[in-house]
């Protein structure tokens, strides 16, 4: 039968067909602080036109906050969307510790397969300044064509 051979609340592409969207998966290897889904799927909101917002604010669509570093993540972090072009985008929405796309600072940044994120720990670091934070909570893939585990499926899996 089919396993959550990620560890990590999603599925690894493949598994189940065609059920593939792009998506924000955890790849920390640092427990989280304080919990949140690991696989952040992005197709509806693709669909609606609208970006999605991650943040520690209840109401945004992506919700993490630390108990480990307190205010690491802004109330409104960061939004990605999909562009008319039809590339996906990452922006920084004014935070206060930043957004990094392969250890660089970002304000705005073209999205490909495979790009890693990280959320906060910028402190001191301008814009287009690097740091490679491998110890973060807040380390994300972003995948194209990943694969979402389903709530059926993984209360199979793991029930």
């Amino acid at each position: 039968s089919p396993k959550n051979i990620s560890g990590n609340g999603c599925l690894m592409l493949g598994l189940f067909g065609s059920n593939v969207e792009p998506l924000l998966r955890c790849i920390a290897t640092v427990p989280p602080s304080v919990k949140f889904d690991k696989c952040f799927p992005l197709a509806k909101f693709a669909k609606a036109g609208k970006p999605a917002i991650i943040g520690r604010d209840p109401g945004a669509d992506y919700v993490l906050d630390s108990k480990r570093f307190k205010n690491m993540i802004s109330r409104r972090h960061a939004a990605i969307k999909l562009e008319k072009n039809g590339k996906w985008v990452i922006m920084d929405t004014r935070s206060t510790n930043g957004v990094f796309v392969n250890n660089v600072r970002i304000q705005k940044k073209e999205l490909a397969d495979n790009d890693i994120i990280v959320l906060g720990g910028g402190s001191g670091i301008p814009v287009g300044g690097s740091r490679e934070q491998l110890d973060s909570e807040f380390l994300f893939r972003f995948e194209l064509h990943g694969t979402p585990a389903a709530k059926s499926i993984v209360s199979r899996i793991s029930g």
